[in-house]
């Protein structure tokens, strides 16, 4: 028996399990990676898929909420304390949203409505809040022709708005009228300077106007007279 065969049999039957060691662990790294990658990617939708909506069941996330109410589109989103108006700028139509602090996250969503595109061209409007959010009123203003309307999110799911637009442009094409006069600076209209300044020139009681009142004097009696 040849001693160097005998060694050699005896090596390659040690390393035979050291063959697999490497792929194996190449394996579980890419696994690893894989899944890691996965959960990065996955973690975003399936954190917007947990909003509730009014039945209390989860909806497919906000986003495509609002794509599924007022279709895809350019979104204008104007929240409000609690609310939020959703403006689809391609073609025009509203939502109102009312979210409540509850466990379950509720949500109600109102009746879709659309502009009218009109008296109100998405290139010209404007769509506008109170500044301090002391409301959930809707503006909506056309830049062009100076109309605007006032949009209200009722408690029935409904947004109603006046009939007839505001048209503010068609007033400030008018005439102005005369501005009313300057009161002199530092000095009230009907009353006197008092102390210290120039005295102006004294002034006209008005026909009709009632009097000032004025202090009087008492008066001394003047010695009596003895008859001769």
């Amino acid at each position: 028996m040849n001693p160097t065969k005998t060694a050699r049999r005896i090596m390659s039957r040690r390393s035979e399990p050291g063959r697999w060691t490497l792929p194996f662990t190449i394996g579980i790294a890419l696994g690893l990676a894989l899944a890691i990658a996965y959960a990065v990617l996955a973690w975003p939708a399936w954190w917007s898929g947990r909003s509730e909506d009014g039945s209390g069941g989860t909806s497919g996330g906000f986003l495509r909420t609002v794509q599924a109410d007022v279709g895809r589109g350019e979104y204008l989103f104007l929240p409000c304390r609690r609310e939020m108006w959703v403006v689809n700028k391609v073609n025009g139509k509203l939502v109102h949203y009312q979210f409540f602090d509850n466990e379950l996250g509720t949500v109600e969503r109102s009746r879709i409505v659309a502009i009218n595109q009109e008296l109100f061209p998405l290139r010209d409007t404007d769509f506008l809040l109170s500044d301090r959010n002391l409301n959930s009123l809707l503006w909506v203003a056309n830049r062009a022709t100076g109309d605007f309307q006032l949009w209200r999110a009722n408690r029935d799911g409904t947004l109603s708005t006046d009939k007839e637009a505001v048209s503010a442009g068609t007033d400030l094409r008018q005439a102005p009228s005369e501005p009313s006069p300057v009161r002199a600076e530092g000095r009230l209209p009907g009353r006197r300077q008092i102390g210290g300044g120039q005295a102006g020139a004294p002034e006209t009681p008005q026909p009709g106007a009632a009097q000032p009142k004025r202090r009087l004097e008492p008066q001394v009696p003047a010695p009596a007279t003895k008859d001769r």
